[in-house]
């Protein structure tokens, strides 16, 4: 993030940014590098009253919206007008959507010894000239650009990875600030059941992971011999004391995390089977223990395929993340 600041006590500052997240993320830099109070900040874009909920506002979080702001006489002059000394605009804008914007820029390949010096300060000028084109003359030399690389997630890594160096690397910064969220203190936390976001299946010809549910049921009035090679198979292990009729019922509830996890699922072409034990002496309701169940099979199946390594050619979810 490049933004240097020379403030003053009387200094008012306005932010232009993608969405609403993004503002809060500049305002606590600001208020940790600068001690800028929020009062002092004036959000011009994103409107404070929209959220990237609001169909009022289309297309809410892109590049578009943004570049048209920094344009904007109406938005920017009456922002400046009796403040042309202490008045600065920061203009926030990632960089994921570069092939969008027509950046023809090359993105070197993600491996540990590569320099992205070279690649971040191209990219970060290549923007920021963009955007100086469109800012009217007047105001030129009172915007700092905070321009991240990929995404703005990217600029809290280094919070919770002190080891990190270089954001760069990650071509998911927020699925990748996701993931160290949930590792506090060491402990794998991870919450990424009902996120709706794939992690794991099949690849296209470009080795990333598309919608297969879709072509799934696209090409089922093709299909003579189905696929016989996919198949789930899960324990509950408990210490709840529960005989062979709970046990059968607290499997059959646990089918749930499949169902939350996998999709398609359960199909004709599938062996998911789902077992039950019970090995403690604990008094316990079927009632909690078969949701919880369904809880954790999911889990573990996120959890499963987050720590798959590659083999034979077959790509895992660590290495689909940092194509």
């Amino acid at each position: 993030m490049a933004v240097f600041l020379t403030t003053s006590d009387s200094m008012r500052l306005g932010i232009i940014a993608e969405g609403n997240a993004d503002v809060a993320v500049i305002k606590a830099v600001l208020k940790a590098l600068k001690g800028i109070d929020g009062s002092d900040v004036v959000q011009l874009r994103p409107r404070e009253q929209y959220d990237e909920t609001d169909l009022n506002e289309l297309s809410f979080s892109n590049w578009n919206l943004v570049l048209q702001s920094c344009g904007d006489e109406r938005l920017l002059q009456p922002f400046f007008d009796g403040l042309t000394e202490d008045a600065l605009l920061v203009v926030q804008i990632d960089t994921a959507e570069r092939g969008e914007a027509g950046y023809d820029i090359a993105e070197p390949l993600r491996t540990k010894g590569t320099d992205w010096r070279e690649y971040c300060e191209q990219l970060h000028a290549t923007v920021k000239q963009k955007i100086v084109e469109i800012v009217p003359e007047a105001y030129r030399d009172k915007v700092a650009y905070a321009i991240a690389i990929e995404e703005t997630d990217a600029w809290l890594i280094p919070l919770f990875e002190t080891s990190c160096k270089e954001t760069a690397q990650y071509a998911n910064p927020k699925e990748h600030l996701h993931y160290l969220i949930n590792r506090i203190d060491g402990k794998k936390k991870n919450n990424y059941i009902d996120t709706d976001k794939k992690i794991a299946g099949a690849l296209d010809e470009n080795g990333l992971l598309f919608d297969d549910e879709t072509a799934y049921f696209e090409a089922a009035a093709k299909i003579q011999n189905m696929f016989t090679g996919n198949t789930t198979i899960g324990t509950i292990i408990t210490n709840a004391k529960l005989d062979k009729t709970a046990l059968n019922k607290v499997a059959s509830m646990a089918h749930n995390g499949y169902g939350r996890a996998i999709r398609p699922v359960h199909t004709m072409a599938d062996g998911d089977s789902i077992y039950a034990v019970s090995v403690g002496s604990v008094p316990a309701d079927i009632n909690l223990v078969g949701p919880m169940s369904a809880y954790v099979m999911a889990k573990a199946i996120a959890n499963a395929a987050r720590s798959a390594k590659s083999v034979d050619g077959y790509k895992a979810f660590c290495d689909v993340n940092k194509k």
